[in-house]
């Protein structure tokens, strides 16, 4: 059971091609220092959507709190920001719109320090009685924020078949190792370049056609910066001044 490979890929490059840069536009510096950021910015969170949360998102596109969910309409996404070192585990369930016409596809993506993202794609396609999807992993790299980011794709995961309409996921990462379940049952690993970055945001985008998210819960780890982490961070905040600065003025 497969769907057919090269549409599959090209779609989920599209779907990428297409939210790249929306977290990254999110996370743009709000005038808080780092320690500050740590004082209000959890480690984790759970959502089951028991009352309307909206105001607890950074919200693009079409979103509704209905009948405890998050209903996301197309091209539309939520973002949380998160504080976790590079050790985490989020779980998230969803059910797609039974009468979507055609192929759909949700991204969830952690964005890391560095400009860097772990992109979960989850493409769907309705079949009689359920859905065959077949997941892509993906890492995003856009240092400077300016240019387009390149798109590394990790690993394609075997296809599954679904008779129900919602879907449990979990994305489990450390240091660099991935590993996906659906349902609690492993679907497979990859390995990203993200290594060892923090995780400052999760954000779930649908690309194309309808969700409801019925609840999500990121379990993060606190982190422990050294005095050196500190004093290094400093530094490279001063040069990228110094280099805005510069390339200003010509």
């Amino acid at each position: 059971m497969t769907m057919d490979a090269s549409a599959v890929h090209l779609f989920v490059r599209q779907a990428l091609r297409k939210s790249v840069q929306l977290a990254a536009r999110w996370l743009e510096p709000v005038g808080k220092t780092r320690g500050e950021e740590a004082e209000t910015i959890p480690a984790s969170f759970e959502d089951a959507f028991a009352v309307d949360s909206t105001g607890d998102y950074q919200i693009n596109g079409s979103v509704a709190w209905r009948d405890a969910s998050m209903v996301l309409e197309s091209a539309a996404s939520i973002l949380r920001r998160v504080r976790s070192d590079a050790s985490f585990v989020c779980e998230f369930e969803f059910q797609p719109d039974a009468d979507q016409p055609d192929d759909g596809v949700t991204h969830v993506r952690f964005v890391c320090a560095g400009g860097r993202q772990i992109v979960l794609a989850i493409p769907r396609r309705k079949i009689a009685g359920g859905w065959v999807q077949q997941v892509e992993l993906a890492e995003s790299r856009n240092v400077d924020g300016k240019t387009n980011p390149n798109i590394l794709f990790l690993r394609r995961l075997p296809a599954t078949q679904s008779l129900t309409r919602k879907e449990r996921w979990k994305l489990k990462y450390e240091f660099g190792l991935i590993e996906i379940f659906r349902n609690e049952a492993s679907v497979g690993t990859a390995f990203c370049g993200c290594l060892g970055a923090w995780c400052h945001a999760v954000a779930v985008v649908q690309v194309k056609n309808r969700i409801s998210l019925q609840s999500i819960r990121f379990s993060g780890t606190e982190p422990k910066e050294t005095p050196e982490q500190s004093t290094a961070y400093a530094e490279i905040k001063t040069l990228m001044a110094q280099s805005a600065i510069s390339e200003s003025l010509g």
